[in-house]
């Protein structure tokens, strides 16, 4: 610290009166041993941040003043950047950054007269001030943004736009199934300083789409026997977010009766459900119809026979089959109708 002058010279001076100078001189003699204990004291460090759009900065005597203390009141605080020229403030730009640290002088007057200290100031630039980050939105899985870094604007004071490096990168927060998640999309400035700054925006996404069933069976109808198994590949499925080999197809049959056991109506309904539970359903009806009638094969021969040799009516003496009915569902019967000829032996049965 350094004392500097005295007031009672400067009176005395300026009045220009032998008397009166006595008189000053002798006043702010007195008044200088009150004042002796002026104590200038400086932050030893201090930075400066210049505005991240016009790339200025100003310090100011009290930014480095740290408790610079008089008994008598303290006229002034005064900054200097050379410890000549004092002022009120002092400016800096780009161009002190590479420069730091400066030494910055403060002087603390009082009537006695002033003291210096000095404090080791570092000029730094603010980090990229990132804007127009894109709101926080909500989307199905089919329709993320893509990433851009150019989606954002990115300015800073002591940076060309240029030479600000800029990325993004996505983090992935998993929801309650696998479609259903958040994106946090950070931008990441970084000026030639390599100060750095981010800006996110939260990107949610929801499957809330159900799947699409394709190729479904047209409505038929058909005989009981050529009735189309249950298939589950019968049918397409797809899906806005999820692949067809992750989509759960099933398929049930519901039968209503019809006016007989082999008349009847099938509802064939296919239930395609995705990995979110997003489900969607096709039907198909297939109306059963019998209309074939049974097939008698393995009828005996027409034959003549003698009176006391004809065979008797049997049932089992044939072979019935049927498309829709099992043997044991189906009802033989034999009947005979008797012609008779030119005596009473003599005749003909048409066994039915």
């Amino acid at each position: 610290m350094q004392r500097m002058g005295n007031l009672g010279y400067k009176c005395c001076y300026f009045k220009g009166i032998i008397l009166w100078c006595l008189f000053c001189c002798s006043f702010n003699s007195v008044k200088a041993q009150t004042c002796d204990d002026l104590t200038a004291k400086c932050k030893p460090t201090i930075n400066v941040y210049l505005d991240a759009n016009a790339g200025q900065g100003t310090l100011y005597p009290a930014d480095i003043n740290d408790g610079s203390s008089s008994s008598c009141t303290i006229d002034s605080y005064e900054i200097s950047e050379n410890g000549f020229f004092y002022g009120s403030a002092i400016g800096f730009l780009c161009n002190d950054i590479p420069t730091s640290p400066h030494t910055v002088y403060l002087r603390v007057t009082d009537a006695a007269g002033s003291e210096v200290c000095e404090t080791q100031v570092t000029v730094l630039p603010l980090p990229p001030v990132i804007s127009d980050v894109p709101a926080d939105i909500t989307v199905s899985c089919d329709n993320i943004p893509p990433v851009d870094q150019n989606a954002v604007t990115v300015t800073s004071g002591c940076t060309l736009q240029n030479d600000i490096t800029i990325t993004v990168s996505d983090s992935r927060t998993d929801g309650n199934c696998p479609n259903n998640y958040t994106i946090t999309r950070t931008w990441t400035a970084v000026d030639k300083y390599n100060y750095q700054s981010s800006a996110s925006q939260i990107i949610t996404v929801e499957d809330k789409g159900d799947p699409v069933i394709s190729n479904v069976p047209v409505n038929t109808t058909v005989s009981c026997n050529n009735v189309p198994a249950a298939d589950v590949s019968t049918v397409t499925v797809t899906d806005n977010c999820s692949t067809s080999d992750k989509i759960i197809v099933t398929v049930n049959d519901v039968r209503t009766d019809g006016n007989c056991p082999n008349n009847y109506v099938i509802t064939r309904t296919w239930t395609a459900t995705d990995e979110c539970g997003n489900s969607s359903t096709a039907v198909q009806v297939i109306t059963v119809e019998d209309n074939v009638a049974p097939s008698i094969s393995n009828v005996p021969v027409n034959t003549t026979v003698s009176c006391n040799n004809v065979p008797a009516a049997d049932p089992s003496a044939v072979t019935v089959t049927d498309n829709c009915s099992a043997l044991d569902k189906i009802t033989v019967t034999v009947n005979d109708v008797r012609a008779d000829g030119n005596c009473p032996n003599n005749y003909t049965i048409t066994r039915t």
